[in-house]
């Protein structure tokens, strides 16, 4: 059946399943070592009051979370639906693919790997009302959509990458991709470091666009 948690300071969960769980706390929201969180067929939803959220383990299995914390850090040993997510810096990591059904709004760094599934694995946070500041992703095709500028750190697609903002594209890292799709509309678009190594690039943007190893045009 569900479960609901409410604690006036932090909460460590040891191993927990439930049809549906939701966790509210005055601290950290955090699982004790060994242990295992199973939400699979439900909706996670924890609030943190900006404290960390923490649930590591590469055995815990998700269906859709959505979260408030400052930061936040899940693994997935599967794939994972991200509903309305609200932190400083979120961390996912999922066997298959990191998908959204919700805004998903990150002020520092998000760092994304979808480890599952080789060239085929994805990550799509596409949907609308995203606010990123800088992302880190690793997986087959990749898709970001941002209401306003958005960073890319160090990204890997083995695949496809698509991106597509209201305001420039830029980088802080190394950026690859067999096939990258860049839309900033009337913004810059500036992937100029010398370690990019994109395939075929198809990009609109309204003032400066520069790569590297294979050409941003």
């Amino acid at each position: 059946g569900d479960v609901l948690l409410n604690d006036a300071n932090a909460i460590v969960l040891g191993t927990t399943t439930a049809g549906n769980l939701t966790v509210t706390a005055g601290g950290a929201i955090t699982q004790a070592a060994g242990s295992t969180i199973n939400v699979s067929g439900g909706t996670t939803t924890l609030n943190s009051s900006g404290n960390p959220i923490s649930f590591a383990s590469p055995t815990n299995n998700f269906g859709t979370v959505n979260a408030t914390a400052g930061t936040i850090e899940l693994n997935d040993a599967n794939g994972i639906v991200l509903g309305t997510t609200s932190a400083t810096h979120l961390t996912v990591t999922a066997g298959g693919n990191i998908t959204q059904s919700g805004a998903i709004s990150v002020a520092g760094t998000t760092t994304l790997n979808s480890t599952g599934f080789g060239a085929n694995n994805t990550i799509d946070l596409g949907g609308p009302g995203n606010d990123f500041g800088t992302v880190n992703a690793t997986g087959g095709a990749i898709t970001l959509n941002d209401t306003d500028a958005i960073i890319l750190g160090t990204t890997n697609a083995d695949n496809s990458l698509t991106v597509t903002a209201g305001g420039a594209i830029t980088q802080s890292g190394a950026v690859s991709g067999t096939l990258v799709v860049l839309d900033a509309g009337s913004a810059a678009i500036n992937l100029s470091n010398a370690n990019n190594d994109f395939g075929t690039v198809n990009a609109t943007g309204g003032a400066g666009a520069s790569g590297g190893n294979s050409g941003l045009y």
